[in-house]
């Protein structure tokens, strides 16, 4: 097996950079990683720590070094937020709970340049792709927090890269809810000017009529419909758009977003 190995060396208040050109800062102390290219290994496991290394550091051993990810503590919580993120098993609910996290504790640069090495490495799993756009999109909630405007250079930039990371993703696999839903999702915030509010109805219109043909229906699917009656409504059709959250809440008598949606028709 190939291996790509990268040695950072960070220092508080410093990014070191790495061998291939990009920078990720995590703490004081030594960080290595070997990360895999073979596709069969898509995403980092960090290794328990071998008797008598140093307190709070995480070593792989020389037989298990090959595929394997060398990490002091912060770089073992941010291969394990990855691993979430890049999990098929890991629920929707999950993966937004770890971006949150991520994004709360200054940590997106990082998993977003980690999450970019391991598309390159891997460029034949589309949940790579995916959680990497979904991490640009967080990144640019918290720019727009910070006081970026939606007209940034870099909110533009983000908000271009994350199209194309879930470009990328569907290529791979046309069904990946994830990465439909944000593609969707994010093009609804694009510039008016750009007019991509019928292909932003067409995406979703879409990905309903896939997931009701689905046989489950896990809870975020809500959101598809409660997205599509908001451009309806923007697209000054409101019945359309009642009839469409009426359509999702039949679906999901207990989401509230639907029920919020629906409380201003329902008023007398």
């Amino acid at each position: 097996m190939k291996t790509l190995k990268i040695v950072l060396l960070a220092a508080v208040g410093v990014a070191a950079t790495c061998t291939v050109g990009w920078q990720l800062s995590l703490g004081r102390k030594a960080i290595a990683l070997v990360l895999p290219r073979s596709a069969d290994l898509p995403r980092p496991k960090a290794t328990a720590p071998v008797a008598g290394s140093r307190p709070g550091v995480v070593v792989a051993t020389p037989a298990t070094a090959g595929g394997e990810v060398k990490l002091d503590e912060a770089g073992a919580a941010l291969a394990s937020a990855l691993d979430v993120l890049t999990s098929p098993q890991s629920t929707f609910a999950k993966k937004q709970d770890v971006l949150e996290h991520l994004r709360k504790g200054g940590h997106l640069e990082d998993a977003i340049a980690t999450l970019k090495q391991l598309a390159a490495q891997n460029p034949n799993d589309p949940s790579i792709p995916t959680a990497l756009g979904e991490a640009q999109i967080s990144q640019i909630r918290n720019l727009s927090e910070n006081g970026a405007g939606p007209m940034s250079n870099d909110i533009a930039i983000l908000g271009l890269e994350a199209d194309k990371d879930f470009t990328a993703a569907l290529a791979l696999d046309p069904t990946n809810w994830e990465a439909q839903f944000y593609k969707a999702a994010s093009m609804a915030h694009w510039p008016p000017m750009l007019n991509k509010g019928p292909e932003v109805i067409e995406r979703l219109t879409a990905l309903t009529t896939q997931q009701e043909a689905a046989t489950a229906s896990p809870p975020e699917y809500a959101q598809t419909y409660a997205l599509l009656g908001e451009q309806y409504k923007a697209a000054g059709q409101p019945d359309k758009a009642v009839q469409i959250w009426q359509q999702g809440l039949g679906r999901f008598p207990l989401s509230s977003m639907l029920q919020r949606e629906l409380a201003p028709a329902a008023a007398p």
